[in-house]
C-alpha cells in the first residue's frame, strides 16, 4: 500500500489491483481488491445528496463519514454544475487523473433548493463553539474558520461575537461554521460553506470549485438583529501534480441587516468569485443597522457590522470569515490562499 503523504499519493504507485488505500487528509481504504473501481466516472450537471446518493461508494472505510465517488479517472464535463449537499462532505477519488472542467458547487446559498453545502455546519465539541450569542436587539456574529468572523452591532444588549479561528489546518475534511442569529427573533445566521476533497495522481482544473458561505438573513419587520454571514468551507486537492487555470474559492457570506418596526432588513450577499466580496445587507430606507461584508481574496476575516441602526432599528450582523484551501502551487484565482496541513 502507499504511504499517502500530503499533496499526493505515491511517487511509484502500485498497480490499482494491488492498492487498496488512497489519499492523505482523507484516507480511503477499499474493503477488498474487488471493491477498487475498475471504470472511469464522468459527471455532468447533477445534484448529489451526499447522505444517501447511489453514486456514493459504500465498500470503503470512510463511507459513513463522506460521500466517496471513485473511479479509475474522474471527469466533470465543461459548462456543467455538480451540486453537492447534505451532512457528509464530498470526496472525488481517482486512481489516475481528475479533469475538473465543469463546476463543483459545495457552497451554501440562500434562495435555492438544498441551500446548505455538503458537510457544512459541522457539529461536535471541537468545532463552531465558543461564540457569544446576540442579546437585546443586537446583530449576530459572522462564522469563523481560517479567519475570525465579524462582530455584530451592539444595540440595547450584547452584540454577537464569533468563536475563535481554527488554530491550524484541520485534521479532517469539514465544512465551515454558521453565523449567529440576530437577537429579538431576528434574522437567522447564514450557513457555512461545504467541503470537498479531490484525490488523484494528477489534477487538471479548468473549471470552478466554490465552497463559500451563505449570507446572513436580515431581521424581520420588527426591531431585531440581523443574522451573521456563514464562513467559507474547505477545498483539499490531494495530488502530486495540479495544473489550475480555473478558480477555487471559499469566502465568507455577508452579514444581514437589522430589522425595524417599519421594514425587514436586507439579507447579506454571497461571493461569486475569489475576489468578489459578499456585501452586508444595506437597505438605505430601513433604519436597521447594516451588515458587514464577508472575506475575499487574501483577507481571511469577516468585517464587523457596519452598523448605524437608528431608534426603531435592530443591529446589523458581522460578515463571515474565510475557509481553508489546500492546493499546492496554485497562486492565481484562489481565495483564501492555499495553506498546508
Amino acid at each position: 500500500m502507499d504511504d499517502g503523504g500530503i499533496g499526493g499519493g505515491v511517487s511509484e504507485p502500485l498497480p490499482p489491483d494491488a492498492q487498496l488505500c488512497f489519499g492523505s487528509l482523507v484516507r480511503v481504504c477499499f474493503n477488498a481488491a474487488d471493491d477498487v473501481p475498475t471504470a472511469p466516472v464522468m459527471l455532468g450537471t447533477t445534484n448529489i445528496p451526499t447522505d444517501n446518493a447511489p453514486v456514493c461508494h459504500q465498500q470503503n472505510d470512510q463511507a459513513t463519514k463522506y460521500c466517496v465517488i471513485a473511479g479509475t479517472s474522474i471527469t466533470t464535463l465543461p459548462s456543467t454544475i455538480l451540486r453537492a449537499y447534505g451532512n457528509k462532505p464530498l470526496v472525488l477519488l481517482s486512481l489516475t487523473t481528475a479533469d475538473i472542467s465543469g463546476n463543483i458547487d459545495v457552497s451554501s446559498r440562500n434562495g435555492i433548493a438544498n441551500p446548505i453545502g455538503a458537510g457544512a455546519n459541522p457539529t461536535g465539541s471541537d468545532v463552531c463553539t465558543g461564540a457569544i450569542a446576540a442579546a437585546g436587539v443586537s446583530g449576530g456574529f459572522g462564522g469563523s474558520f481560517s479567519g475570525r468572523g465579524g462582530d455584530g452591532e451592539s444595540k440595547e444588549g450584547t452584540q454577537g461575537q464569533p468563536a475563535a479561528v481554527q488554530a491550524s489546518f484541520p485534521d479532517k475534511l469539514r465544512g465551515g461554521c454558521p453565523g449567529g442569529d440576530g437577537a429579538a427573533s431576528g434574522g437567522r445566521g447564514g450557513d457555512g460553506g461545504g467541503a470537498v476533497a479531490i484525490i488523484a495522481m494528477t489534477i487538471q482544473l479548468s473549471g470552478t470549485i466554490n465552497a463559500s458561505g451563505a449570507g446572513g438573513h436580515g431581521g424581520p419587520a420588527i426591531k431585531s438583529g440581523g443574522g451573521g454571514g456563514g464562513s467559507g468551507g474547505m477545498i483539499f486537492l490531494d495530488t502530486a501534480s495540479v495544473v489550475a487555470t480555473g478558480t477555487l474559492f471559499a469566502n465568507g457570506g455577508g452579514g444581514g441587516q437589522g430589522g425595524s418596526t417599519t421594514a425587514a432588513g436586507d439579507d447579506g450577499g454571497e461571493s461569486t468569485g475569489p475576489t468578489n466580496t459578499a456585501q452586508g445587507g444595506n437597505n438605505t430606507s430601513n433604519v436597521g443597522g447594516s451588515g458587514g461584508p464577508g472575506s475575499s481574496g487574501v483577507k481571511l476575516v469577516g468585517t464587523n457590522a457596519i452598523g448605524g441602526s437608528q431608534g426603531n432599528g435592530g443591529g446589523g450582523a458581522g460578515g463571515g470569515a474565510a475557509g481553508f484551501i489546500h492546493a499546492a502551487g496554485v497562486t492565481m484565482n484562489i481565495a483564501p490562499p492555499s495553506t498546508n496541513p
